[in-house]
């Protein structure tokens, strides 16, 4: 997937969860961890699996609040300070809890449990912040992560590391200079991006362009892979198209805990089948269909299809413009603005 296509999926999943749409989540129970052991564990390829609502509270978010919050026009937060609210009331500081008293620099939901970096530490809390417990203690400030209930990622002074849970065993994976975000897709395999230091906004295409592929790219995309232990070559750049991603993202499967109920590799849909009268998945784009003229995965935005919203001032392609789509839908109405920027917001911030 494409760093634009990254950026504007933020849009996509905000419509969804605000609006109800679908909510998929594992059917796994929870692993076994203390009866995982590394070799077992890292003997073949698994699918990162990540946690990213409560399992009891979807409209549960959690976020650290930074200066884009503050150009957002999302004030009455302490920057720097961890807050959990709700999706539609992230501009109501009234309805928002400080549920860390310290400042943190990143942390990363796991089922029930934040996974959160503050000083060179980092430790497990609840979402009301209590019930602290220390998982590792690290060289230097931690400036990104990724985690679930067996494995972290982190990255410190541009380096990236493996944390396996069961076993504390601790893996230095390689460089990552430059990283602005990482995407784990295994217990093997992560993607990372770091900006291109000639990209500007305006030598890059907008957003309705046909001709992406003469676009300076914003970032610069790699794969580092764990298994090449000479951190000289384990990073190759990023070739793969968003379909060729995907597929190779939904041939991983699942680890399979020492529980044998627990298959580890199934998902139950959660979603609605029917929002404000309207079925859900709607019969124009029923599950597994492509938002493109010609039904097929889309990879650059020539056969994208171009939505206009009904008030004919708003546009847009792919995950953007089902946005728009999936809004009118099931609303009937065409987003305002500032419903634009807050449905943005919370996820342009943090979208992984």
């Amino acid at each position: 997937m494409t760093m634009k296509l990254r950026n504007i999926l933020s849009f996509m999943l905000a419509a969804a969860m605000i609006i109800g749409m679908a909510v998929t989540a594992s059917a796994s129970k929870e692993p076994a961890n203390s009866e995982i052991s590394a070799d077992e564990f890292f003997a073949a390829e698994y699918r990162f699996e990540q946690y990213p609502y409560h399992p009891e509270d979807r409209n549960a978010y959690v976020f650290r609040y930074s200066e884009e919050h503050i150009q957002r026009g999302i004030t009455g937060y302490t920057e720097g300070y961890l807050y959990r609210t709700n999706f539609e009331k992230i501009y109501q500081p009234e309805y928002t809890k400080l549920i860390y008293p310290e400042k943190i620099t990143v942390f990363s939901p796991v089922k029930g449990l934040l996974y959160v970096s503050s000083g060179k530490e980092i430790f497990s809390i609840d979402y009301n912040g209590e019930n602290k417990q220390t998982i590792l203690e690290t060289d230097g400030t931690v400036t990104h992560i990724q985690a679930n209930d067996v494995l972290i990622y982190y990255v410190v002074d541009d380096v990236l590391y493996r944390y396996f849970i069961p076993e504390q065993q601790l893996d230095c994976i390689g460089d990552v200079p430059g990283i602005e975000q990482m995407v784990p897709y295994s217990n093997q395999r992560i993607y990372w991006c770091a900006l291109n230091p000639d990209w500007s906004v305006e030598a890059e295409s907008t957003l309705y362009d046909d001709d992406l592929e003469n676009d300076i790219p914003h970032y610069f995309e790699y794969i580092i892979d764990a298994n090449i232990k000479d951190r000289r070559a384990n990073v190759q750049k990023m070739d793969m198209t968003p379909a060729e991603e995907e597929e190779y993202i939904m041939s991983l499967p699942y680890f399979s805990s020492s529980n044998p109920e627990d298959t580890g590799s199934t998902f139950e849909s959660r979603a609605y089948s029917n929002i404000n009268g309207k079925t859900i998945p709607s019969k124009e784009y029923p599950n597994g269909s492509y938002f493109t003229t010609d039904g097929k995965p889309c990879v650059s935005h020539n056969k994208c299809i171009n939505y206009v919203t009904k008030d004919k001032i708003h546009q847009a392609k792919q995950c953007f413009g089902f946005g728009f789509y999936v809004h009118e839908y099931i609303g009937g109405k065409t987003l305002s603005q500032t419903e634009i920027i807050q449905l943005q917001s919370p996820f342009l911030i943090r979208l992984m």
